[in-house]
C-alpha cells in the first residue's frame, strides 16, 4: 500500500521553536523545486505547553500550515520529558512503589492536558499518545481509561488518531522488557495492542504514518495498515488529506510561482 503523498512536519515544543520554522519551509520549497512525485503537505507537530491544553505561540508557521498535529513530548509540571526517559522511569517506578498520589496527579494532569487540548484547538491529528510515559516503559492501566475519553472527545472534533511506524517497532516489534512485575503496569505489547483495540470501538479517523527521521523510512506504513487490518478497522477511517479538502502546501506553492 503506497502513500498518496507526503507529509513534512517539524516540531514547536516552545514559543521560540517557530523561529526555526524557515529551515522546514525552505526544505519544503526545495523538494517542490525537485518535482516530487506526489502532493506535499507541511505541518506542525505542536506540543501541549500545560496542563489546560494550551499550545505554545506559533505565529510565523501558522499561515503556512496545510494541516496540524498536537500531541505530548513532555508532562507540563513534572520532570517527566521525552528528552531523559531513563530518569523518567525512575521518578514513575518510585512514585508508584512510594507516592501513589503523586502518580494520581500525573495521570490527572494528562487527562486535562489531552481532554482540554482537543476540545480547545480541534487538530487534525492527535500523535503518538501517551509516548512520553510508554518511552519510560510504564504502561499503566489508568492511561487506559484516560484513553478513553480522548477518543470521546476526537470522535466529537473529528480529530484523527495517529498509528506510526516508529512506534509499532518500538512498543510492539521490539519493546523494552519488563522492569517490574506490578499487576497495573502490563508489557508495553500488550498495552500497545489494547490502545488499538480502543480506538476501533469508537468512529474516529485514524492517521498513518512513517514517522520517517531519515529517508529509508518514508512510505514505510506496512505494519501501520497490518495493524488496523487485526482489528478490522475500515480503509474508510484512514485519515487522507487530499479527501478531507485540505490545502496542499506544494499547490500553494505552484500559485505563487
Amino acid at each position: 500500500m503506497g502513500a498518496p503523498y507526503y507529509c513534512i512536519s517539524d516540531h514547536i515544543h516552545y514559543n521560540e521553536d517557530d523561529e526555526y520554522f524557515p529551515e522546514t519551509l525552505n526544505l519544503a520549497k526545495g523538494l517542490i523545486a525537485k518535482s516530487i512525485d506526489k502532493p506535499l503537505f507541511l505541518a506542525s507537530e505542536i506540543t501541549f505547553a500545560d496542563s489546560e491544553g494550551n499550545l505554545p505561540l506559533h505565529p510565523r508557521s501558522k499561515k503556512y500550515l496545510s494541516y496540524t498535529l498536537i500531541g505530548a513530548h513532555y508532562i507540563p509540571g513534572t520532570s517527566i520529558n521525552m528528552e531523559d526517559t531513563h530518569q523518567g522511569k525512575s521518578t514513575l517506578y518510585q512514585w508508584l512503589e512510594e507516592d501513589y498520589e503523586k502518580l494520581s496527579q500525573l495521570f490527572e494532569i494528562v487527562e486535562s492536558m489531552y481532554t482540554k487540548g482537543i476540545a480547545k484547538n480541534s487538530p487534525d491529528i492527535l500523535v503518538h499518545p501517551f509516548s512520553t510515559i510508554l518511552r519510560c516503559d510504564f504502561a499503566h492501566v489508568e492511561l487506559l481509561s484516560v484513553f478513553e475519553k480522548i477518543c470521546e472527545i476526537c470522535q466529537e472534533t473529528r480529530t484523527a488518531i495517529e498509528i506510526n511506524r516508529s512506534e509499532i517497532r518500538r512498543f510492539i516489534e521490539f519493546p523494552n522488557p519488563v522492569s517490574i512485575e506490578h499487576p497495573d503496569v502490563p508489557p508495553l505489547r500488550d498495552f500497545y495492542h489494547k490502545l488499538i483495540s480502543i480506538m476501533a470501538k469508537y468512529d474516529i479517523l485514524i492517521s498513518l504514518g512513517s514517522d520517517a527521521h531519515n529517508l529509508n523510512d518514508v512510505g514505510d506504513i506496512g505494519p501501520c495498515v497490518d495493524m488496523i487490518n487485526t482489528y478490522h478497522i475500515s480503509p474508510d477511517r484512514i485519515l487522507n488529506l487530499k479527501k478531507k479538502g485540505t490545502i496542499c502546501f506544494s499547490e500553494v506553492v505552484d500559485q505563487q510561482a
